[in-house]
């Protein structure tokens, strides 16, 4: 609809991790989001993406992009939905950090803050 399109990758095995296809998948792009269920502070997701931008710093287009559950305690099933990241949540990053002029529309309610994450009882 936006005329945006990205490749999928999925890791398999993080140890071995295959960093040749996502660094090629880079030059291509020029862009990396990396979404995971694990919480972003101190996960292996923000080493992949610090690893990934000293290995194809050159060709990217934007900052590297590490979208995953808030750092903050797992809630009750009730709230799954507010706590891990879901499809509005990847596009919202994608609009907002990639492609702000895109007149893209529709976002993600992520608002990780501390103060947003207590009002909503996470």
């Amino acid at each position: 609809q936006y005329g945006i399109r990205c490749e999928v990758i999925d890791a398999r095995s993080l140890v071995p991790f295959n960093y040749d296809a996502v660094v090629a998948s880079v030059k291509r792009t020029g862009r990396l989001l990396i979404v995971s269920e694990a919480c972003e502070r101190g996960s292996f997701a923000m080493t992949l993406a610090s690893t990934v931008t000293r290995m194809a710093f050159d060709v990217l287009k934007a900052a590297p992009v590490v979208l995953g559950a808030p750092n903050w305690i797992v809630p009750g099933a009730e709230m799954e939905s507010g706590y891990f990241v879901q499809a509005d949540d990847i596009m919202g990053q994608i609009a907002s950090r990639f492609y702000p002029d895109a007149g893209i529309t529709e976002r993600g309610s992520r608002d990780w803050g501390d103060d947003a994450l207590a009002a909503r009882g996470l």
